[in-house]
């Protein structure tokens, strides 16, 4: 039995195949070829529908094995299944040869001159044919139709039981769950959920009395609501749609409601998608769908405990299961989906509803959604050929409900009060005759009018109301007073970001003043927000406190949050259309909103300190919002910032130690915590405890910190640095720096000590040179030692450095802002160690070599009374007194006894002896000899010629009485 059941399965797959290529063709030639006949349509649609049937066999057997007895007639010789795959194929073929069927599409249809013609089909003669064998089909698909009802009146027990068993097995997994432990669960799986809850009470406080309730008087809601009692008729999937402005979302938060009062708040459950998030909405709705349906059961699906336990990540398939595994818990679920055309793709989503509507497994599930009516949309539920009810938003209905919103609103608001009721009725025929079932249309008009300064006002803006949604935007921007427009567009651009993440409408006003004149600063409020924004923007009152960092005593709980007041705002700001029209200064771009909340945010941060402010008093929400979003724009947005000339140069100055916002915040008392635990690229910019006397110094130290080397090539391409003379260009080079927990260095000696090699690549192409770092070899291979194996890394830091005038046989003061020496003729104290032996002292066969050719002393030793290379200050003085001992042990001696740090393990391998002839080689051939070993240091330099002519004079006279 099982393998009869296999092989009809695979009957079943390979009609969904046959069948699916038919369905493909004939989209090809409908839109491809000239006139291409109703015939062909009529083939589409029996297709689609002959799929969905078999489809739904195939999951029936896949899922109901032992009831397939019934059904394996189907496959035999003279069965449906094979005489509906015969009339399948012949329907192919009348299309076209068989060997282009697979691959037809309409570029292949268009690649010649023209397009084909019905004639080179020639149709007229094949249209009987086909008539017959779409005749044929449906009376196959009725045979299935009648076997699958057969086998599921067969099993309508068995699935009860399966059902009972799948309740019982999740109570069973469930009753070991603990409360808490159910909470981390389905925080796990959807951890956003109060923004949902928000979003549908702000929805649902937008409808007015007395609307919506014409849907609750349609027969398909009827239906949809109340399935148990009528099981045979009703429909389970529902689609509504209608024009931008139509109210659908107003109406789904009403109906949401609906449907919770009829399941007394149980098996219900909401999604609404939302163009701003640009993502495909389907694995977020469904985490949603199932999160609420669970907690509502009180239970939690077996796949989502399994995920969570083992952190896997859940698919679209696995959340179905999840679905169909706590639908069973209720007797009937309702699941309202919103504004699924804004979904980005939708294909997918699309998809996924259209199984949860129609498949058998989802049989106690009611789901209804919104949308526009998109071309995508339309065909894929006409695809399901009646399996879903369409209720378009077109309908009288909906404009009993626009008459009732215009009239509550004439007779609520103030501004209408002083007009006679004659005049209000007027207004009210007018624009519901107009709206054309827009409730958004409808609500901008209301606004716009009731601004309007006299009746002479009102009645031109009646006589010239604008014919759709866009020109109402238009008219509406382009009756902003010029000096309130920059701020407008400032405030639109920021509220359509989807990076400026702004929490409070305060701060919104506060990041719009950027650009107006310091002089109107003052005018501007949120109440000034709403009234130049008017119907553009929703502002509502939060009801608690946002979050903050920052202590603040005594603060205003008084704050709002602002929105679009409906998508169609930014479809009209980011249309094309809009940048042609009178309200293109208004328009937007996505680079435009990008620049816009960046340029905010940095320049933002030149109200820290500000002038009248008081240094040590808490800082501002506004001032806290720019240090955490330039945070994030440092780490995460630096394509867009080096894309824009006048926003590179803002971040560069926000960079520079002395920069308002960084002196402010060293200042402050008491945020050493905040700074370190929140703002982390901040904190450590501040913490600077020698600042540098260049601007350019500095200003690269931070980028280095904040590891920009764009950045860092773009500035000094800008900073001047290549017309300055000599000695100003070395300062910036010299100019000593310091952090916090470590040593005093120079901008070349901390690219060393990080191992940034791409910064020393950059700084020597403008000029930097390493004459004055006296130790920046010991820190070179000190530094890089642990973190490069073979080597190679440091010797090729080497090159660069010696390649740039760093001395091979350094002297501790050679970095001195004033390099003549006032010693008059004295030895000059050296090092302990000279580079080459510690370069012999690690058996590295290439630093020796890179030393040895930029003329480094092969006979040099170091100075017994010298200083500690700065990398090695804090070794142990056990350390210390090694290389002491080390420094006055000629180099070949050095590589004879040393024990480098990478040969601990075994002092006498192969590797170790081979690295020893290699280097003794090297230092014989630069002239190493072992001569003179007990003499003096050897690392010491003659001075004479440095000093000035009168020193030397006395110098050469031995009378002259000098000490």
């Amino acid at each position: 039995m099982a393998a009869e059941v296999i092989g009809l399965v695979g009957s079943i797959t390979g009609l969904i195949d046959i069948t699916g290529r038919l369905i493909k063709k004939c989209y090809t030639y409908i839109g491809s070829v000239r006139g291409a006949p109703d015939d062909i349509r009529r083939i589409r649609d029996m297709a689609s529908s002959f799929q969905l049937e078999i489809q739904g066999l195939k999951c029936f057997i896949t899922t109901h094995p032992d009831g397939a007895d019934l059904l394996l007639h189907l496959a035999k010789p003279d069965g449906a299944l094979t005489q509906a795959f015969e009339s399948i194929r012949d329907l192919l073929k009348l299309l076209g040869p068989e060997d282009s069927s697979e691959e037809l599409d309409s570029s292949h249809v268009v690649r010649g001159m023209a397009r084909l013609s019905i004639e080179d089909l020639k149709w007229p003669f094949k249209a009987r044919q086909a008539e017959s064998l779409l005749a044929r089909l449906e009376a196959h698909k009725s045979s299935l139709t009648l076997a699958l009802n057969a086998g599921l009146a067969r099993n309508v027990e068995v699935i009860k039981v399966d059902i009972q068993d799948v309740k019982t097995k999740i109570q069973e997994n469930n009753a070991s769950l603990e409360g808490i432990e159910r909470r981390n669960m389905l925080n796990w799986l959807c951890p956003k959920g109060e923004a949902m809850r928000r979003m549908h009470a702000d929805k649902r406080e937008l409808q007015e009395p007395n609307t919506c309730s014409w849907m609750t008087r349609e027969d398909a809601w009827k239906q949809w609501l109340n399935r148990q009692a009528l099981p045979n008729k009703s429909r389970r999937f529902i689609w509504i749609h209608g024009i931008p402005g139509a109210g659908k979302t107003v109406l789904a938060s009403y109906l949401i409601e609906q449907a919770a009062s009829a399941c007394q708040a149980r098996g219900y459950a909401y999604y609404y998608c939302l163009h701003s998030r640009n993502q495909d909405e389907t694995i977020p709705m469904l985490k949603w769908v199932v999160t609420s349906l669970s907690k509502r059961a009180g239970l939690i699906p077996t796949k989502i405990q399994e995920a969570y336990k083992s952190e896997s990540v859940l698919s679209i398939l696995d959340l179905l299961d999840c679905l169909e595994e706590i639908s069973h818990q209720f007797n009937q679920v309702y699941i309202i989906v919103d504004a699924v055309d804004e979904s980005q793709p939708r294909d997918v989503l699309l998809k996924t509803l259209s199984e949860i509507g129609t498949s058998e497994r989802f049989c106690n599930v009611s789901l209804l959604f919104t949308s526009r009516e998109e071309n995508d949309i339309a065909e894929t539920i006409k695809d399901l050929r009646g399996n879903c009810s369409e209720i378009s938003m077109s309908n009288i209905n909906v404009r009993d409900d626009i008459k009732s919103f215009v009239r509550a609103e004439l007779k609520r608001d103030r501004a209408w009060r002083r007009w006679d009721p004659g005049f209000l009725n007027d207004i009210e025929d007018r624009l519901v005759q107009e709206a054309r079932g827009m409730f958004r249309w409808a609500v901008c008009q209301l606004d716009v009018l009731k601004n309007q300064r006299n009746k002479e006002g009102i009645l031109e803006a009646l006589r010239t109301l604008p014919k759709d949604i866009f020109a109402t935007y238009e008219r509406i921007l382009t009756n902003i007073p010029e000096r309130d427009k920059e701020f407008a567009r400032t405030a639109l651009a920021l509220i359509c970001s989807s990076t400026s993440e702004i929490p409070t409408a305060e701060i919104l006003v506060a990041a719009c003043l950027y650009n107006v004149p310091y002089g109107d600063i003052g005018n501007y409020t949120v109440e000034t927000l709403q009234d130049i924004c008017g119907c553009l923007i929703h502002v509502t009152k939060l009801r608690a406190v946002p979050a903050t960092y920052f202590n603040r005593l005594n603060e205003d709980a008084g704050f709002h949050q602002v929105a679009l007041a409906h998508y169609t705002v930014k479809e009209y700001l980011f249309y094309p259309g809009t940048a042609e029209g009178p309200a293109k200064f208004f328009a937007l771009s996505s680079k435009d909103v990008r620049n816009t909340d960046l340029m905010v945010i940095f320049n933002g941060l030149r109200h820290l300190n500000r002038p009248g402010t008081n240094a040590n008093g808490p800082i501002s929400r506004y001032e806290e919002y720019c240090l955490e979003m330039t945070e994030k724009a440092l780490k995460h947005r630096r394509t867009d910032i080096l894309g824009n000339e006048v926003l590179r140069s803002a971040v560069i100055d926000s960079l520079a130690p002395e920069f308002r916002h960084q002196v402010c915040l060293r200042q402050l008392n008491g945020v050493t915590r905040i700074m370190r635990n929140h703002f982390p690229i901040w904190f450590t910019l501040i913490s600077w405890e020698i600042f540098a006397t260049s601007k350019i110094t500095g200003t690269l130290g931070n980028i280095i910190l904040v590891d920009w080397l764009d950045l860092a090539e773009q500035y000094l391409e800008t900073s001047g640095i290549k017309e300055m003379r000599r000695d100003e260009a070395v300062k910036v080079w010299t100019t000593p720096l310091k952090l916090k927990n470590e040593p005093v260095g120079t901008l070349l000696d901390l690219c060393v000590r990080r191992r940034k090699q791409k910064y020393l690549h950059l700084f020597v192409r403008f000029g930097a040179t390493f004459e004055y770092e006296n130790g920046v070899l010991y820190t070179c291979m000190n530094a890089l030692r642990g973190h490069d194996p073979n080597g190679n890394r440091t010797n090729a830091l080497l090159r660069l450095l010696l390649g740039a005038c760093a001395n091979p046989n350094p002297i501790p003061d050679q970095g001195a802002s004033d390099p003549k020496v006032t010693t008059r003729g004295h030895k000059r104290t050296g090092f302990i160690f000279t580079p080459l032996q510690y370069a012999v002292y690690n058996l590295e066969s290439s630093w020796v070599e890179t030393l040895l050719e930029e003329c480094a002393d092969a006979n040099g030793r170091g100075d017994k009374d010298g200083v500690l290379p700065s990398t090695f200050n804090d070794i142990s003085s056990g350390k210390v007194d090694y290389f002491q001992k080390l420094g006055q042990q000629h180099t070949l001696e050095v590589c004879a006894t040393t024990t480098p740090p990478w040969a601990t393990s075994d002092p006498n391998s192969e590797h170790v002896k081979k690295a020893r002839q290699t280097i003794e080689g090297l230092l014989k051939r630069y002239g190493a000899t072992q001569e003179n070993k007990d003499d003096g240091p050897v690392m010491v330099i003659d001075i004479v010629d440095e000093v000035d002519e009168d020193d030397k004079a006395q110098l050469d006279d031995p009378d002259s009485g000098t000490d």
